[in-house]
């Protein structure tokens, strides 16, 4: 079996450390959210509480200052009625001493009469302080309108009662029509403090219901925080259990993995072994003893460098760095326990935390790759040596293709022939030919479908074709073109095609006659009068058939056209415009007119033409065969 080892117990215990953390944030959560509740309800009840007695304070001692201040207007008209009898004593005394004044007789006066007299009218003098001190005390809303004139009115009522109070005392004369009038003023402030009372109660009592509201509104604040610290606790317990059995889950699921992972490592066909962090063997498969030579109870616990080569050894500490930064894949010559050299492919691959604790800090797979890097090195020697058959038979393809091409420069009288092809490949689908027939000169330019060794075994058809029609006593461009197109149709099958131009030229007439089948029109220009820019190049486009090769009930046609001395005809393929476009091929045509401008002869203008396309050669890549050929009329 293979030794993995598996940390159920600390992972159980890290299961239950998790849920105690869970149910100690749960509990003290809730206890703060109590604690808060407590802590508001409590202020809220405090605040309202005060504002109570607030309004007690600032409505109803007004109402009892008022009440007293009743009391004592009415003492100060009790005080005035014995200021009055004893005023009216003292009168009748000092009246029956100025009657018994002329009889020799004396009245003595009685003193106790202005003591008393002094006595009350202190008293009346205090009880109007005290008055003044209760009015003193008395607030109230002065944005009240009620209350407001309720006190304006009352002091004004209060300052008259009062002077009226003062100046009776002073005077000493204090009769019954002026304890009338005093009593009459009493029974209205009486009356006056009554009305205050009422607006002073009702102000208290609209107080009150505030308060009351206030109250009530303050219950249903603790009792909604109440509902939101319930709702609160309520989501924390559902979230608590979903952890707890999320962490259940995942405890299921490594246990799980941890398992299959035993299981793949029993059954893998590749070594297995992961190490700690101190390179410790810490599992060790099967594979892995049939691939170092040490069996399980060896490997574990042991050095990884024990089952190492020395060759190995040497950088293995570089690898397990490296390994921490990216997945490391080596391949390595090695020496096992019995001698054995064997080729090895090495995974090292730093392993994350959650896996390192249940398995070790690095997993190495070890594939024995032996077989695999023979049969590999085998392969390449075969791919070398076939390569090279291909570069000689190529070679060989190029030689012969070569070989069916005409010598560069010809003259027939009044005819110089030049041309020149250039392959992309070691074999081209390019071909130019010339050949002399009595008084005539044929010219053969013809451009396969693609290029390299395909493309050349078309040519190859062609050039043996045209070299039977060439046998025939006499023919046209456009019946050769026929026999041409059925040799291609019957070498192809139909499935590639070549474009070519054939023409005639009566050396005796200077006529030429020439078919087209889908090929590049040349381009003629007269020397004589010729302004050397491309848009003077006449193009032979009177005639243009389907390329060779489509189908044999293809019909070709003809045409014939007067050349006359110095006149220059260059014939060129398609592969001049796909070195780059279209650019490339003006350019092209342009250094064409320079060439025919500064030279008469035919090879001079080749070479030229020849020097730049291989300077084009050099700095770009060249993707399909280019051709030029140039005849020049005598």
């Amino acid at each position: 079996m293979v030794d993995i080892k598996i940390s159920q117990e600390i992972d159980e215990k890290k299961l239950k450390r998790s849920i105690i953390f869970l149910i100690l944030i749960l509990s003290t959560s809730l206890t703060v959210a109590m604690l808060l509740l407590g802590l508001v309800g409590n202020h809220l009840s405090t605040s309202s509480h005060l504002r109570l007695i607030a309004t007690y304070e600032d409505r109803m001692l007004p109402v009892v200052a008022s009440q007293k201040m009743g009391q004592d207007i009415n003492r100060i008209y009790d005080s005035l009625i014995l200021i009055n009898r004893y005023l009216d004593k003292a009168q009748t005394v000092s009246d029956l001493a100025n009657t018994v004044a002329g009889t020799g007789l004396s009245v003595e006066a009685d003193q106790t009469i202005n003591q008393e007299l002094s006595q009350e009218e202190s008293n009346v003098a205090r009880i109007l302080g005290e008055i003044n001190s209760y009015l003193s005390q008395i607030t109230f809303d002065t944005s009240i309108v009620a209350e407001r004139d309720a006190m304006e009115r009352f002091n004004n009522y209060w300052a008259l009662l009062r002077q009226k109070i003062n100046d009776y005392i002073k005077e000493k004369k204090i009769d019954a029509d002026r304890l009338n009038n005093i009593k009459i003023n009493c029974d209205a402030m009486n009356d006056f403090l009554v009305k205050m009372n009422t607006i002073f109660t009702e102000a208290a009592r609209s107080d009150l219901e505030v308060s009351k509201k206030t109250s009530a509104q303050s219950r249903m604040i603790i009792l909604g925080l109440l509902v939101a610290g319930l709702v609160i606790a309520f989501i924390a317990t559902i979230r608590s259990i979903l952890q707890v059995k999320k962490l259940l889950d995942l405890f299921e699921k490594s246990k799980a993995d941890q398992k299959r992972l035993a299981s793949v490592m029993l059954r893998a066909n590749d070594g297995i072994l992961t190490l700690d962090e101190n390179g410790a063997i810490t599992s060790w498969n099967k594979a892995a003893e049939g691939i170092f030579k040490y069996d399980k109870q060896e490997a574990l616990g042991a050095s990884i460098e024990k089952v190492l080569p020395e060759n190995i050894r040497s950088s293995w500490q570089n690898i397990l760095q490296n390994a921490q930064s990216a997945n490391q894949i080596h391949t390595q010559k090695f020496i096992n326990k019995h001698n054995e050299t064997i080729d090895l492919l090495l995974s090292v691959t730093h392993l994350p935390p959650l896996v390192a604790k249940a398995t070790g800090e690095f997993s190495i797979i070890v594939k024995d790759v032996t077989e695999q890097i023979l049969l590999q090195e085998k392969l390449e020697e075969e791919r070398q040596k076939n390569e090279k058959r291909m570069h000689k038979e190529l070679e060989d393809a190029k030689i012969l293709q070569q070989m069916l091409f005409p010598e560069t420069y010809v003259r027939f009288s009044n005819v110089e022939i030049a041309g020149h092809c250039f392959s992309a490949s070691e074999c081209g689908g390019d071909w130019w030919h010339y050949s002399q027939k009595g008084d005539k000169v044929l010219i053969w330019v013809g451009d396969a479908t693609g290029h390299g060794l395909p493309a050349a075994l078309i040519t190859s058809a062609a050039r043996s074709a045209v070299t039977l029609i060439e046998k025939l006593a006499d023919f046209t461009p456009k019946k050769a073109l026929e026999l041409l197109n059925a040799s291609i149709v019957q070498t192809t099958k139909g499935k590639m095609q070549m474009t070519f131009f054939l023409g005639s030229f009566d050396k005796n007439t200077k006529t030429l006659t020439y078919a087209n089948a889908g090929h590049i029109p040349p381009l003629k220009a007269n020397l004589g009068n010729f302004k050397f820019v491309p848009n003077d190049l006449v193009p032979l486009n009177d005639v243009n058939s389907p390329r060779l090769g489509e189908a044999t009930t293809t019909k070709f046609s003809e045409h014939t056209i007067q050349l006359s001395a110095e006149d220059v005809l260059l014939f060129y393929t398609d592969g001049v415009s796909e070195v780059s476009g279209q650019k490339t091929e003006m350019s092209f045509l342009k250094n064409y007119c320079d060439l025919i401008a500064e030279s008469k002869g035919v090879m001079n203008i080749l070479n030229g033409l020849k020097r730049e396309y291989e300077d084009l050669h050099n700095n770009r890549v060249i993707i399909d065969d280019i051709t030029f050929m140039i005849a020049k009329i005598g």
